[in-house]
């Protein structure tokens, strides 16, 4: 284990060496094209899609997170990373588009020359991600069943996440990140107001589990249903927090705080 720690260091330097050289290198580049950027997208669609990647990350994250030492530190580092690596990426790609003209990702590595660059990076971010999602998702499979072998799951995985990206199409993906949205949306805002405002902890409680279970259903239906009518900080805040806000309620309603547990850290 060791040795794959140390390797993996080493990958997610150069990860960050590459994405670092290919930024400045498109930026810089005296290929520029001038040409008229696609605004098909609105600004409050484009923070959607961004606050869906962030909401998917959480579930991942926190598969490792649990098994830290100092959970604080631990995890405020995770957030730090994840926070610095997005805004290099959403930088190189804004800074990219503009400087270019286009948004077509495949163009701007042609026109940036840093073709081999450019391949690094999407070589080994795509396995360092992928490393990490296939590693969560057995876990939580196993959670699911607890006979389930977590190495035989994450090679099952592994295969159909292949197939998957085979077979296909890539613009099937901004529809799969507005149902993790649509997912997660509600589900950590009921977490959220759950443990910060009622501090409740729940083992086993059917009325609880069905209250929780019948508020995300709300907002996951809730979204679907107003994701056509995007306000300028998209639908998923909006949603989180009717639906946070509608869960203090009920459990002031129905009592809830009587079943609280000492908070845990």
């Amino acid at each position: 284990m060791d040795f794959v720690s140390k390797i993996n260091k080493v990958v997610m330097l150069c990860l960050l060496l590459a994405s670092l050289y290919l930024g400045f290198g498109a930026v810089v580049s005296a290929n520029e094209v001038v040409t008229s950027l696609d605004e098909s997208m609105s600004f409050g669609m484009a923070v959607e899609l961004n606050i869906a990647m962030c909401l998917s990350w959480m579930p991942v994250i926190s598969d490792y997170t649990r098994t830290l030492k100092n959970q604080s530190t631990g995890t405020l580092s995770c957030v730090v990373a994840y926070c610095f690596g997005s805004i290099l990426m959403y930088t190189i790609g804004l800074g990219s588009a503009v400087h270019y003209g286009i948004t077509d990702i495949c163009d701007i590595f042609m026109l940036s020359g840093l073709g081999v660059i450019s391949l690094v990076v999407i070589l080994l971010s795509t396995v360092t991600t992928n490393f990490i999602t296939i590693n969560s998702s057995s876990i939580c499979l196993n959670h699911i069943s607890n006979q389930l072998d977590v190495k035989y799951t994450a090679f099952f995985v592994c295969i159909i996440s292949t197939l998957l990206a085979i077979f296909l199409s890539m613009e099937q993906y901004e529809t799969f990140l507005y149902f993790i949205a649509a997912t997660f949306a509600p589900l950590f805002a009921i977490a959220f107001s759950e443990y910060f405002f009622s501090h409740n902890i729940y083992h086993q409680n059917s009325l609880i589990t069905g209250k929780n279970c019948l508020l995300w259903l709300i907002g996951f239906i809730a979204y679907e249903l107003l994701i056509d009518y995007s306000t300028f900080i998209g639908i998923t805040v909006p949603v989180m927090l009717a639906i946070a806000i509608i869960n203090i309620f009920v459990n002031q309603l129905i009592g809830a705080k009587r079943f609280s547990l000492n908070k845990r850290y």
